[in-house]
């Protein structure tokens, strides 16, 4: 009867082993499907980070390319402006504001 008691004692041993090897590689099987799981959400925000920054990088660049056009257009019209400017009236006009500053001090 003892034998059979042991006998009985290792077939559920055995049946545990079984379950305890099956439940490892479980275990295993849904570490590595959580791993390529990860793996796969991480590239996919990492591709779609690259795209907005793109997206901002591309926007900048229009914005700053708008803005240098501005600047162009405003120096453009500066430059004109100074232009027209009559030289003689000009030579006069800083004559005559450095003759007062003279008479001032």
């Amino acid at each position: 009867m003892s034998e059979n008691i042991l006998e009985h004692v290792q077939s559920i041993e055995t049946e545990a082993d079984r379950i305890v090897a099956e439940a490892q590689r479980s275990a295993r099987k849904l570490q590595q499907s959580l791993d390529d799981e990860t793996a796969k959400l991480r590239a996919r925000h990492e591709e779609q980070l690259r795209e907005k920054v793109a997206s901002v990088e591309q926007e900048l660049d229009r914005e700053t390319e708008q803005r240098l056009e501005t600047l162009d257009e405003e120096a453009r019209a500066a430059r004109q402006q100074l232009e027209s400017l009559d030289r003689e009236g000009v030579s006069g006009a800083v004559q005559f504001i450095v003759a007062k500053l003279r008479e001032d001090a």
